[in-house]
């Protein structure tokens, strides 16, 4: 994953996936290169049609992996214990456990505590336990919230605000 973007009032982070920029990398250059081979060996129809490839297919390629992904969205709270309550509160009953060994490797939310599955938003909602600092009088760092949405709608705005209005503090905004 790609660094965080420009947060949220509320204090989300949406994370971008870097695998579509890459993918664009590397499609743009064996298209190119190939073009290029093909003019080499003086095959100019095929060179032509490489090149325009080379043009199109990549870009039509990182627009789709960009806008086609599901969202991941982040949230950092002051303590686990307000992830926990934050997560189990705005999700509701109706999630159930999901064991983050099941997960495949290289998803986001496998390295979370827990991870619940919320079949009205078709989403997965987890948190993470932060790890001791190098020094024990080193300040703890705070825990974070992911919520993983197949698709972008209004449920998830409510669920990402009930999860912010849970764990604000005393100031009224989210611990950053």
């Amino acid at each position: 994953m790609a660094g965080p973007q420009t947060p949220e009032p509320d204090g989300w982070v949406r994370w971008s996936p870097s695998a579509p920029a890459i993918g664009y990398v590397a499609l743009s250059g064996i298209l190119w290169l190939s073009a290029l081979i093909l003019w080499q060996v003086s095959s100019f129809g095929p060179a032509v049609v490489a090149t325009g490839l080379g043009a199109a297919v990549p870009v039509t390629g990182f627009l789709l992996g960009a806008f086609g992904r599901t969202e991941l969205w982040v949230l950092r709270v002051p303590s686990v214990e307000a992830a926990a309550r934050a997560v189990t509160e705005s999700v509701g009953m109706s999630a159930r456990v999901v064991d983050t060994k099941d997960l495949p490797r290289g998803h986001p939310m496998r390295r979370c505590a827990r991870v619940l599955r919320s079949p009205d938003l078709e989403s997965l909602v987890g948190w993470t336990v932060p790890s001791p600092g190098p020094h024990p009088a080193a300040p703890a760092e705070p825990a974070t919230v992911y919520v993983l949405a197949t698709r972008a709608a209004e449920p998830l705005d409510v669920l990402r605000a009930a999860i912010a209005r849970s764990v604000a503090t005393p100031g009224g905004t989210p611990a950053d």
